[in-house]
């Protein structure tokens, strides 16, 4: 089969070097790729955000999977491309990858199906931003709205920090804000295969999020991750998984709006067992570094599989793996 990945940078490097390995795949499109995934596949010269020309080159090409990377292209719409005009993709529609494209929206969603997170309030305005900061203390959250590919995030240690954090927010024109809770604890990252029905947990992640040393820097879109984590045992990834990740993709179905693709969850085990950081729509970036090496299955047959809901068992390498942000 043909196999289209869409993206250009170290995650979508990953799941093309998986499923190269993969018995079922004869050809590989990267799309647009870059130089260091020359030996994986044919690069193909469009841009990542042009989705109806990467329809126009899989329908052409007779693709007979497409998988997306980044969480852009999934906001712009590129499943509802492919998907009504027939093809195979695997990724969230525009309306389900809301989850990452507005953190309030996916607040909003936790809140109506049970899933646990912290506190929050939505803001369009600096004044009353800065008020209810006052009233809450430090530390605390700010988080800009839209897609910041894993940036736009301040964690205040200080009503200060937090203060010339929402300046910053409210200094770009329509920006909103959503000021959470601070979760205090041991944080990890669950990136699960899911058709909106059945929820597949990849095997878990931590990465990290802060620059400088004894992460005492501003937040980054990850510094690099290792896997497994050891303080994460299965109970807690079971717990996690009812608690979390399932109530969500069943609540997303029912709204009528089903998740297919990568679930990621940021997830805290705080001293009130685990909480939700915030949902990606899409493979982390690092974790996709991590995870995937240690994937001992055929990656392309369980992706396919799960879209044809049949059981998938997914078996792992038990080694660490690490990988580095340079």
């Amino acid at each position: 089969m043909k196999v289209l990945i869409v993206g250009k940078g170290g995650r979508e490097h990953a799941i093309a070097w998986k499923v190269k390995e993969s018995d079922l795949v004869k050809e590989i499109f990267i799309a647009p790729g870059n130089i260091g995934m020359e030996n994986l596949g044919t690069l193909i010269n469009i841009p990542e955000e042009k989705i109806e020309e990467l329809a126009d080159f899989a329908q052409k090409n007779r693709v007979d999977l497409t998988i997306v990377g980044p969480e852009n292209v999934l906001a712009l719409g590129i499943v509802n491309e492919f998907e009504r005009r027939g093809m195979k993709i695997f990724g969230p529609t525009k309306e389900a990858a809301k989850i990452e494209s507005s953190k309030e929206f996916a607040k909003k969603l936790m809140k109506k199906y049970g899933v646990p997170t912290g506190e929050y309030e939505t803001f369009t305005d600096l004044e009353l931003a800065v008020k209810y900061v006052e009233k809450k203390g430090a530390p605390i959250v700010i988080k800009e709205d839209g897609l910041k590919a894993g940036k736009g995030v301040t964690v205040a240690f200080s009503i200060p920090e937090a203060i010339e954090a929402l300046e910053i927010a409210f200094s770009i024109p329509n920006n909103k804000v959503v000021i959470e809770e601070y979760l205090d604890g041991f944080e990890f990252s669950i990136i699960a295969l899911t058709n909106g029905e059945t929820v597949i947990p990849l095997e878990i992640a931590q990465d990290h999020k802060r620059a400088y040393d004894n992460d005492e820097g501003p937040n980054t879109g990850g510094m690099g991750v290792y896997s497994p984590v050891d303080k994460i045992d299965s109970n807690i990834i079971d717990q996690t998984l009812e608690k979390i990740l399932k109530p969500m993709a069943r609540g997303m179905a029912k709204d009528g709006i089903s998740f297919k693709g990568f679930l990621f969850g940021g997830i805290m085990l705080t001293k009130d067992g685990v909480k939700t950081i915030e949902f990606n729509a899409r493979f982390g970036d690092p974790e996709a570094e991590g995870i995937l090496p240690r994937l001992k299955s055929d990656f392309v047959k369980a992706i396919l599989d799960l879209m044809e809901n049949k059981d998938v068992n997914l078996e792992w390498d038990n080694r660490y793996t690490v990988a580095v942000v340079m």
